[in-house]
Order: structure tokens, then C-alpha cells, then sequence
């Protein structure tokens, strides 16, 4: 979940995905592969919420990162209708994504398993 503050007011952007299984002996051939939604919203929920999807069609790979920027920038078109406070969350966004690399790299090197922001040292296994 990503926290942004435009305009003194604090947001919580987060993005649900969810995939599509062939299941070619039950007859289940999905006409989508998959979704991925943002919700944009406040913590009172009556100033400003938005949500948006980005479809992932069946002739498409599903790519988590793709439907999260497709969705962002489709929710982001709803809640704010400037242009300045839109680029600001694309850029808070981008740095989130850096450091979550950064801390990931950095636990990969230490041998450390980063699991919702919480550090746990993995023990050698004889």
C-alpha cells in the first residue's frame, strides 16, 4: 500500500490482482486472463475514493506491474483532476518501487526474507 499526502490530505493507494486459470477439462475458458483494480481513497472515504481496472486480454502475457500502472493511471484521472498533483503520486509511486528494489536487493544479500516489511533472518539449512 502506498501512502501519498496531496494537499494535506493523505491517501492510500492499493492495487488487488487477480488471475485467471484455464480449465480446459471443466470447460472453463475465461474471456479475460486477468484484472488488476486501484483504489484510491482517504481515511474518511467521503472526500475523495476512486477505483479503476486495467484488463488483461487472453492474447496478453499477465504482468502485475503493467496492470498496476495501467489501473494507477486510470485511478489517478478520477481523483485528481490537476495535473501537477497527479505527477507528484507518479513520482512517489516510482520511488516506493526503488526502494522496495533497494530493500529487497539488500535482504537477498544478507540472506534475509523481507515479508510485509518485516525482516526475518533465514538460518542455514544442513
Amino acid at each position: 500500500m502506498l501512502i501519498v499526502k496531496v494537499k494535506g490530505v493523505e491517501y492510500k493507494i492499493g492495487f488487488k490482482h487477480v488471475k485467471f486459470e484455464r480449465d480446459e477439462d471443466a470447460g472453463f475458458v475465461p474471456m479475460i486472463r486477468g484484472y488488476t483494480r486501484c483504489h484510491v481513497f482517504t481515511l474518511d472515504l467521503l472526500c475523495n475514493s476512486s477505483a479503476a481496472l486495467a484488463l488483461c486480454s487472453i492474447k496478453d502475457n499477465f504482468s502485475r506491474a503493467t496492470g498496476r500502472k495501467i489501473s494507477l493511471g486510470r485511478a489517478l484521472l478520477k481523483a485528481f483532476p490537476d495535473k501537477e498533483d497527479r505527477r507528484y503520486v507518479w513520482e512517489q509511486y516510482f520511488r516506493k518501487l526503488e526502494d522496495d528494489r533497494k530493500k529487497s536487493k539488500a535482504a537477498q544479500a544478507k540472506k534475509v526474507l523481507v515479508f510485509r516489511g518485516e525482516e526475518h533472518v533465514l538460518s542455514e539449512v544442513k
